[in-house]
């Protein structure tokens, strides 16, 4: 197998237990979050059961489990179903709620890349899913999940994005471009070629996994709980500031009245003036300071311009404000009445009011006008512009420090604080994140932990399946050494064998070149001709054929080179001491190797026998000349 193919199969598997292992991450820290918002979910119930199916789902792509793969399949596509009909009836995910979780559904966007890759994952299965399908498919899942990480960092339509939540939108469009590169991957020519990687592999990829997941989980939460710190912090400030603030304001109005009531009498107009004014000056978040009688009518009124008194018909024609005045005007305490808008003005306004009550006077009220978004705005100050800080009375908003669509108010508050106003009741102080990208580099940090923990996994697991096929090529390696040993031992008995048999034989065995030069002589020579092969290696044939024979025998040698073998040629040659020995020939030619073999056999008791017997045979026809020989 292949490099190619063992990066593939590493690859698959790790990218289908990083899908598992989060998913299942998700499942399990769900039911513990307490304050089920945007901000303290690390992955939503519907995010980790999608994520889950496609990890099953590469996974039984991988190992060509069809059954479990149109299982996981079915599950998926009712999931897509809902996620899709949903968002296409009532709006997109953040105007309405999953009834999985209860909390905010799936974006369009990513229902469909979890679509495309479960089909992707089905046409492998069946050998439909080519080359140019797998590559379209893939390019088209990666530009998605670009898309939506760009409309994160930067701005860009909200439906391009395939969050689930403030904490999760790095990790899911990650891990959707990782799953677009299996896609490609999982093509015909690279899938069928896969095998199995071993347990020990798989179990290192693995673990690799979840210690990356476990790791970006944690450093997930180690985000939240930082971005819920910082938030905590800015409320603490804002409310006790707050509440500090309200309180001086009311001790001042409630001097006011107490210093009137030492007197026993109202001041002059021209004293009630530059007092009005001075604290208006002081203090510039007042807009205005009057004193009122029971019918909210104003005896003095001084403010900043020459409406100040615009307020009073509305504040006079709601009910709730009518209710208040009259129980601070019945009480003996400073109170804070509920908060009140100005004509074609949104920003917003309370009043401060003590009661004054004189001798030989009705009971009066003595207030100031209040602007809460000048004094929060003071406040909340510029430290920390990355939150967005609401105030609500009730369900009302009644200041926002930055603009808040009336959905993010509802579905995207990090933490609150109760502010407690002087008449027993309350503001909630709700904290939001203005700028996520504020946040980016926390979030960014955890993702590339994951990227980086998930290469190393995948390094591991394809160090183990290199260490693995390493071994079982150094054990066939080891076997075909033995095997190879023992061929060699054979070999080595064979060759001692015929080198015994050569040594022991009375032929000679040589090999002769294209000169006639001995080139090989196989030990019997010192035998047959008296010579050791050293003496005769080298050493042209012709210098011990006799001479008579020579012409005889070159003529032999031209013919064998032409192809023609021969296996009984005869012709003599001189021993090293000097008598003559007759050779029979078997020889022939090797083109391939300009050699010519030959074996060279005595026959020197056999041409003695002839020639004996042909002296006899002459005897014998002188003995009888009269008869033919052949009848004798």
């Amino acid at each position: 197998m292949s490099i190619r193919f063992l990066i593939i199969e590493a690859y698959l598997h790790v990218l289908a237990f990083a899908l598992i292992i989060t998913g299942l991450i998700g499942l399990v820290g769900y039911p513990d979050v307490q304050h089920l918002t945007f901000h303290s979910l690390v992955l939503p119930l519907d995010s980790s059961l999608l994520l889950l199916l496609l990890g099953g789902l590469l996974l039984s792509a991988v190992y060509r489990a069809g059954k479990l793969l149109k299982a996981l399949m079915f599950l998926l596509i009712i999931t897509v179903v809902y996620g899709t009909t949903r968002n296409w009836l009532v709006g997109e995910p953040e105007t309405n709620f999953s009834f999985i979780s209860e909390f905010i559904r799936v974006r369009t966007a990513f229902v469909i890349t979890s679509l495309i890759s479960s089909l992707a994952f089905s046409w492998s299965l069946e050998s439909r899913l080519t080359k140019r399908r797998a590559y379209f498919t893939g390019v088209g899942i990666i530009l998605l999940s670009s898309t939506s990480l760009l409309s994160d960092l930067f701005w860009a339509p909200e439906a391009t994005s395939l969050r689930y939540d403030f904490s999760s939108i790095y990790v899911v469009n990650f891990l959707s471009i990782l799953l677009s590169i299996s896609v490609i991957l999982l093509a015909p020519r690279s899938h069928q070629s896969l095998s199995s990687p071993g347990r020990i592999p798989v179990l290192a990829g693995l673990l690799g996994v979840m210690l990356t997941c476990i790791t970006w989980y944690l450093l997930s939460l180690q985000t939240i709980s930082f971005i819920n710190q910082q938030s905590d912090i800015l409320l603490a400030k804002v409310q006790s500031s707050t509440e500090r603030a309200l309180s001086n304001r009311l001790a001042l109005i409630q001097r006011m009245s107490e210093r009137w009531e030492a007197l026993g009498s109202l001041p002059t107009q021209a004293y009630w003036q530059q007092e009005a004014k001075s604290y208006l000056r002081d203090f510039p978040n007042l807009q205005w300071v009057g004193v009122f009688d029971s019918e909210i009518q104003p005896y003095w009124l001084v403010g900043r311009t020459d409406k100040a008194a615009e307020w009073l018909p509305r504040f006079r024609a709601e009910q709730n404000q009518q209710v208040w005045f009259q129980q601070t005007l019945a009480s003996r305490s400073t109170s804070l009445s509920p908060v009140f808008t100005l004509p074609d003005n949104p920003s917003t306004y309370v009043l401060l009011a003590s009661p004054l009550n004189l001798p030989n006077h009705p009971p009066r009220l003595i207030a100031a006008g209040l602007s809460l978004q000048g004094i929060m705005r003071d406040l909340i100050g510029t430290d920390y512009d990355q939150f967005v800080l609401a105030l609500f009375q009730g369900d009302q908003p009644i200041y926002r420090s930055a603009l808040l669509s009336n959905q993010d108010l509802k579905s995207r508050p990090i933490n609150d604080r109760n502010i407690i106003l002087s008449n027993g009741k309350s503001w909630k102080l709700v904290a939001y994140v203005s700028n996520p990208a504020a946040f980016s580099t926390a979030r960014l940090l955890s993702v590339l932990v994951m990227a980086f923990g998930l290469l190393l996994s995948f390094f591991l697991m394809l160090s183990q399946r290199l260490a693995r096929i390493a071994t079982e090529r150094a054990k066939y390696l080891q076997q075909a050494n033995k095997n190879l040993q023992a061929s060699l031992e054979s070999q080595a008995f064979a060759q001692a064998l015929n080198q015994r048999i050569m040594e022991f034989t009375m032929d000679v065995l040589c090999s002769f070149d294209r000169e006639g030069r001995f080139l090989e002589v196989s030990p019997s020579c010192l035998k047959l001709f008296g010579y050791s092969p050293e003496e005769l290696n080298g050493r042209p044939y012709l210098e011990l054929v006799l001479p008579e024979d020579r012409d005889l025998t070159i003529q032999e040698a031209q013919q064998l080179m032409t192809g023609r073998p021969t296996y009984n040629f005869r012709n003599r040659y001189r021993h090293k001491d000097g008598h003559v020995i007759h050779i029979l020939w078997s020889a022939d030619w090797s083109e391939t190797d300009q050699v010519l073999f030959a074996v060279a056999h005595d026959i020197t008791p056999l041409v003695q026998n002839e020639a004996f017997a042909n002296r006899q045979r002459d005897i014998l026809s002188l003995i009888s000349l009269d008869r033919p020989l052949t009848e004798i």
